[in-house]
């Protein structure tokens, strides 16, 4: 048992990492979610690594993977096994003004509650090995069930990791680092991708399913992307564990 990590007590380390992290130039993360409510079960996973106006992100649900690539000045596009490759300038060229910024918010879907801060104002900091870990009991804002997160720290006082568990499921996240270089890299199977000209304006290539009809679901407690963004890529928001019922 530990009173402090690199002078900050367990409130303060999430409230420094909350604050470095939804506001980090740079990042790269991996979270894994399984819900599960009654019969219902579902795995979803999202990564994103984030440096000097590159990224890449790559968002999957039960093996079902769209990847964003944005190195060099060539936007790669992976949806759901149509690949292309556009050159640009900047991301927002292709997609539309704005549309880094949206992607960016999905971090915010992974920042501290309140609910935790609450609970970390009485939390113990204890040390494993080279880990220091604060455990959290509270109730989730969101969906009023009893949750117990895990925030996993190094020396340094950054998070590394985070666990939560409750009645709805279970989420992992792996946090490599935030507000340092990242090394990003094209997808490894580049040459797979077909070049598209780029443009501007209505000239501007779209990118749809194979299927113009389909409809792909994010599940998450929380999603900070606008409608009218999910829109654009025949995205549709599920809050859980709310609307699993409705599936």
């Amino acid at each position: 048992l530990v009173d402090a990590v690199n002078g900050k007590n367990a409130k303060e380390l999430l409230e420094a990492f909350a604050t470095a992290f939804t506001t980090a130039e740079s990042c790269d993360w991996y979270a894994e979610m399984t819900m599960t409510v009654d019969d219902f079960s579902m795995t979803q996973t999202i990564s994103m690594k984030l440096f000097d106006g590159e990224f890449a992100l790559a968002m999957g649900t039960d093996g079902e993977v769209m990847e964003i690539y944005f190195v060099d000045d060539v936007l790669y596009m992976n949806t759901f096994g149509e690949k292309m490759q556009i050159p640009a300038d900047s991301i927002d060229e292709i997609l539309g003004e704005g549309a880094l910024e949206s992607f960016l918010h999905m971090a915010e879907g992974f920042e501290v509650s309140d609910a935790e801060l609450a609970a970390a104002a009485d939390a113990k900091i204890y040390r494993l090995d080279d880990k220091y870990i604060v455990t959290l009991h509270y109730v989730n804002e969101e969906t009023d069930l009893a949750e117990t997160s895990k925030y996993y720290f190094n020396a340094a006082g950054e998070m590394t990791e985070a666990e939560s568990i409750s009645d709805a499921g279970y989420a992992l996240i792996t946090v490599h680092s935030y507000n340092k270089p990242v090394e990003i890299n094209p997808p490894a199977d580049a040459d797979e991708y077909i070049p598209v000209e780029g443009g501007e304006g209505n000239d501007t290539p779209v990118i749809l399913p194979e299927d113009e009809d389909a409809i792909y679901a994010l599940y998450a407690d929380l999603c900070t992307i606008s409608d009218e963004e999910l829109k654009k890529w025949n995205i549709t928001f599920k809050k859980i564990p709310r609307d699993i019922a409705k599936v």
